[in-house]
């Protein structure tokens, strides 16, 4: 027991005998609790030792005789053991005991436990705050991709409007019968160079419609006359409006209306109309009939598309196409 209590004294003394590194620099991490029973237990390992108790003599031998006067001896030798038995015993209650080394174990780990969630904690709450960050930034990714688009939207808008819209300098001839291409459009050159043989025409053809789905242009039943400026347009309007019996336009047997052109945009808005009620029917399924396109004839009322007389598409005035309400803002408009 001696030997094993001083080799352990020699290895938790450091090289200056009185410190031990490692234990002492850590000392201040402990808990008051903790740190009195860890000097405790130092001041146990560094104790000196009392001596072993002297071995107790051999018994002697029983005297051959009389025993009276020999009891007294007997009573001191038993003293003796007693006295070595309560210094053992007392020496046992200073060891350190298999308890005493678990519980310090426990309040070790305890103690270990406590530091290392405290320099945790922290890092969670980072993680915690960063994570928070990285949804905001997709939030706002997205709100920002979905702003671009819409810009990239009026851009490609604004661009077409920029360009030239030659309608402002033609006439249109609606209401065409069923001819080929080169009779109808040799009847719009007779009756022009008939009733303005001194103005000079710069196009004369028919409107078709481009079919998306089969990729193909139809012929429309109205055709029409271009000529250099809208103020020449202007001018031959203005002359046909002013006598209509005069200039009445007869193709095929079939008097036809001469208007103004529609504008590129006004032929959008109309096509708008039409094409958002296409869609609202196929939504609707057997409900189809009550579709209803309205406005579509100057001062007939709001410009839109309704279903059972509630606005299911609206298109104000301006130059906008309109858009989709209520339970079929879902639907999109193909490009016009």
């Amino acid at each position: 027991m001696e030997k094993s209590l001083a080799g352990k004294k020699s290895q938790e003394s450091g090289p200056s005998g009185d410190e031990q590194p490692g234990v002492t620099k850590r000392s201040a991490q402990w808990s008051p609790e903790l740190e009195a029973k860890r000097k405790h237990m130092l001041e146990l390992l560094e104790q000196t030792h009392v001596a072993a108790a002297a071995p107790l003599p051999e018994a002697p031998p029983l005297p051959d005789g009389d025993l009276n006067g020999k009891v007294d001896l007997l009573v001191e030798r038993l003293g003796q053991v007693v006295i070595g038995i309560n210094n053992l015993q007392e020496g046992m209650s200073q060891t350190v005991k298999h308890q005493d080394l678990k519980e310090f174990h426990e309040r070790h780990s305890a103690e270990i436990r406590t530091f290392v969630e405290s320099k945790v904690h922290p890092v969670v709450e980072d993680v915690v705050e960063l994570k928070s960050q990285v949804l905001d930034l997709t939030v706002d990714a997205v709100e920002s991709f979905d702003r671009i688009g819409r810009l990239e939207k009026k851009v490609e808008q604004l661009t077409k409007k920029s360009k030239p819209d030659d309608s402002y300098k033609r006439i249109s001839f609606m209401g065409l019968p069923k001819l080929s291409l080169d009779d109808r459009v040799s009847a719009l050159r007779d009756f022009m160079s008939t009733k303005f043989p001194k103005i000079l025409i710069k196009d004369c053809s028919i409107f078709y419609r481009f079919d998306r789905e089969k990729k193909t242009y139809e012929a429309t039943n109205t055709g029409y006359v271009e000529f250099s400026s809208p103020a020449v347009r202007d001018h031959v309007i203005k002359l046909i409006e002013g006598d209509a019996v005069q200039f009445k336009c007869v193709v095929g047997g079939k008097t036809v209306d001469v208007k103004r052109t529609r504008t590129k945009n006004a032929a959008d808005r109309n096509a708008a109309l039409r094409k958002a009620a296409e869609l609202i029917k196929g939504k609707v399924g057997n409900d189809a009939d009550s579709v209803v396109i309205t406005g579509l004839k100057p001062g007939s009322g709001d410009r839109g598309v309704k279903f059972k007389e509630t606005v299911a598409f609206s298109q104000p005035s301006g130059s906008g196409l309109g858009e989709f309400l209520g339970d079929f803002c879902d639907l999109t408009l193909p490009e016009i």
